[in-house]
């Protein structure tokens, strides 16, 4: 499939939630991690509901990303600092479209960030 990523379940007594680690190449600048993300987005047929930061990294983005009008959320975070970007489903936010969605969206980032 192509995907390199790593699922990691968070049990925590609210929510249910995993996280897959979507692989940038060291060479990249991060600077273009962001734009690569967001023309991502928007070849995906996503839309994005929320984008902000994280409280604890003032310097991330965050995306909240929903399919038309269908339940569910798939969350996407880039945190420069830390040079990592994943996605995320809670358990209680999960629509039926969020699976494969995630799947395509994936593949496709880390094929665009391997450009």
């Amino acid at each position: 499939m192509g995907i390199r990523t790593e699922a990691v379940t968070d049990t925590k007594p609210r929510s249910e939630m995993t996280t897959w680690e979507i692989q940038v190449p060291r060479a990249t600048d991060p600077t273009h991690v962001a734009e690569i993300v967001e023309a991502t987005i928007k070849t995906s047929g996503l839309r994005v509901a929320i984008r902000r930061s994280l409280a604890g990294d003032p310097n991330s983005q965050h995306w909240h990303l929903k399919r038309g009008e269908a339940t569910g959320t798939l969350e996407l975070t880039w945190s420069p600092s830390q040079n990592r970007l994943w996605a995320s489903v809670h358990a209680n936010r999960a629509g039926s479209w969020v699976l494969p969605a995630l799947t395509s969206l994936c593949d496709d980032l880390e094929g665009r960030l391997n450009r």
